[in-house]
């Protein structure tokens, strides 16, 4: 496929992201559904209390758009940073491995959400305390999961691939500088941080993601606006 093309693919992608982004929390306040909405599987009270989860599920598969509309970033990343050569093939290959991950994250949030309640609910006095355990492994399984993902896609590829926009010019260095100061102090600090709760980061973390939406948009241009070097192959 034309490398160009693919470039411009992923710089439409990029905006879409962020479009479905807050466009999905949109939708979501509108109808009063809380995307992601929390429901600790371990906690009978709560499996007991959940009615209906159609709006939770359905909130859940909202917040899988945007990082779903995000996936041929990698891509074309990689290919407007080729002359990085390692920089860029690593960098691009963490941000899928972590990327896969996270899907299989969102997947499993999704079923979780969907089928345990009932579960429980069905379930007779004496296989109740078994479906919690159940519920108590898949939260921590799942918030792992999130984590390595996280570290993966956004930590060190980001980090990776910012110092290939740094070192290559590709794109405008400011947008490296930013990247790799978010996949350093968001990726491999900050939300690291969340998961063992340490005060006061998930606000920081929470604050760096509308930084980087403000990257993804000014990337998304960037990439739209990329032409190969003279005499590159196309």
């Amino acid at each position: 496929m034309n490398s160009t093309l693919v470039v411009r693919i992923a710089g439409v992608s990029a905006l879409l992201a962020v479009i479905a982004q807050f466009g999905a929390i949109g939708i979501a306040i509108a109808n009063g559904i809380q995307p992601g909405a929390p429901l600790d599987f371990s906690d009978g009270a709560q499996l007991l209390a959940a009615g209906d989860v159609t709006a939770g599920v359905v909130g859940l598969a909202l917040a899988t758009i945007s990082p779903s509309l995000a996936l041929p970033l990698g891509l074309g990343l990689y290919i407007v940073l080729k002359d990085a050569k390692g920089y860029a093939l690593f960098g691009a290959t963490m941000f899928y491995v972590g990327m896969t991950l996270a899907l299989v994250h969102e997947a499993l949030r999704i079923v979780l959400f969907w089928r345990m309640p009932g579960l429980y609910q069905r379930a007779s006095e004496a296989a109740r305390p078994a479906v919690l355990a159940l519920g108590d492994l898949m939260v921590h399984l799942q918030d792992l999961i999130a984590m390595i993902s996280f570290v993966l896609s956004f930590g060190v590829a980001w980090t990776v691939l910012g110092l290939a926009i740094i070192r290559t010019g590709a794109l405008p260095r400011p947008l490296g500088w930013i990247l790799l100061v978010l996949g350093v102090g968001v990726g491999l600090v900050a939300f690291p941080a969340q998961y063992f709760r340490v005060p006061g980061a998930s606000v920081v973390v929470l604050a760096a993601m509308m930084v980087f939406f403000l990257w993804l948009v000014a990337t998304g241009v960037a990439l739209l606006r990329w032409r190969p070097a003279p005499g590159a192959n196309p």
